[in-house]
């Protein structure tokens, strides 16, 4: 739950979980809609679920989707059911988006 340099917030449509682009740590974190920390992903680097200066962050509306733009990668990612996802080690979670 701590930050260096927010640049996104997105929530679901139901206001469940809120989704922060962490632009300097090089991760997105989640929140339930009270601010309960539900976990993190990411990390600096090239590789699929990694980013550099992300700066955006969107959810669709049913909240199956999260789209982060990877700003210094000059992509768009997207991850699918992130709010499934407990608390885990960055390699768990890589593992649960292949």
């Amino acid at each position: 739950g701590q930050f260096t340099y927010l640049c996104g917030v997105a929530v679901t449509a139901n206001g469940a979980y809120v989704y922060v682009a962490d632009s300097w740590n090089h991760r997105v974190q989640y929140f339930t809609s009270v601010g309960y920390f539900l976990g993190k992903w990411g990390r600096r680097g090239f590789g699929n679920g990694q980013f550099t200066y992300l700066c955006g962050v969107a959810v669709t509306g049913n909240g199956a989707y999260v789209y982060v733009a990877d700003t210094e990668n000059y992509r768009i990612q997207y991850f699918k059911d992130v709010t499934a996802v407990a608390p885990a080690s960055l390699g768990r979670v890589k593992a649960l988006f292949k």
